[in-house]
């Protein structure tokens, strides 16, 4: 299922079920999916009510209307002191705006969410944000991940011949690991072949946040340069990891890679000059890092 068609079910949901909401006076959990239903506003202009949504790991806002608003440019939301100016949509009598992950934070944990349209007449309403965070927390577990049937998983495993490869690859890693952190860490890894017969090897060490960030992992790739050499060919933290047959250089697919946390986009990987290079400006987990390869002794 595309994700027009997804979103177009969970809206359905959200409208559908929003009449239950009109005299709440905080937010709900709507009967089914990822979606919240609004209090109602107050004193509003031009607006009836509205349902935070979430499909495929991106979040958005809907807004119904009291009539048609013609094609506003953007809408304003104002929360916890921040302000967001964010591109919107009309559609039928609401307004679609996505929402950005450093938004669900302030609405957590805000009193007040104002929503204002520049638009003649001007269009405004006042949102509380009682119970948001319980409702914010319970609905996030539902929400569709992004749907990534385009490509072939790298599916990591915790023994075999893959792991032992890796585990001597990541000697140093392991070395520095345990200084610091006084843990063994757990080792997992796959290779893959491409139809030339050229191999890769993935492998993740994991066993600690304080070490790795949010995901508690690093994960690195190898390409094979000889028999039984390796070359790292990329590293990054805390993501799943694809292969796309699709984009072929020089005889290596294209990687696309998922952040274990807070990954709400995909990030496109290329060959070039001997390593993988990040293709898009796709949002990463808050703490992820790129580093350079370099070569594996």
């Amino acid at each position: 299922m595309d994700l027009p068609l997804r979103l177009a079910m969970v809206l359905a949901c959200a409208t559908g079920t929003a009449t239950t909401a009109l005299a709440a006076d905080r937010w709900e959990e709507a009967a089914g999916g990822a979606v919240a239903i609004l209090p109602t506003p107050v004193e509003p202009k031009g607006i009836s009510g509205g349902s935070l949504y979430c499909a495929e790991q991106k979040w958005g806002f809907l807004f119904r209307t009291d009539g048609e608003v013609g094609s506003p440019d953007a809408l304003k939301i104002g929360v916890e002191g921040q302000s967001f100016t964010l591109p919107v949509e009309a559609k039928s009598r609401s307004l679609h705006v996505s929402v950005p992950t450093e938004m669900l934070n302030p609405l957590k944990a805000g009193v007040r969410m104002r929503v204002s349209v520049a638009s003649e007449p001007p269009i405004i309403a006042t949102f509380n944000l009682r119970d948001s965070k319980k409702v914010i927390e319970a609905i996030t577990p539902r929400c569709s991940p992004i749907d990534m049937s385009a490509y072939q998983e790298v599916s990591l495993l915790e023994e075999g011949p893959s792991v032992d490869a890796a585990t001597d690859l990541f000697g140093e890693e392991i070395k520095l690991f345990r200084q610091a952190t006084k843990k063994q860490p757990s080792i997992a890894a796959a290779q893959f072949e491409t139809d030339e017969g050229k191999k890769l090897l993935f492998g993740s060490l994991c066993g600690s946040t304080y070490y790795y960030g949010s995901s508690g992992c690093t994960l690195s790739g190898w390409r094979e340069s000889g028999e039984g050499d390796w070359q790292q060919i990329y590293s990054s933290e805390g993501a799943r990891i694809y292969i796309d047959k699709a984009r072929m250089d020089g005889g290596w697919p294209g990687l696309v890679t998922v952040a274990m946390v807070n990954g709400v986009e995909p990030i496109h990987w290329s060959w070039r000059d001997d390593v993988y290079v990040a293709m898009d400006d796709g949002m990463m987990a808050e703490d992820e890092t790129i580093e350079k390869p370099k070569s594996a002794q």
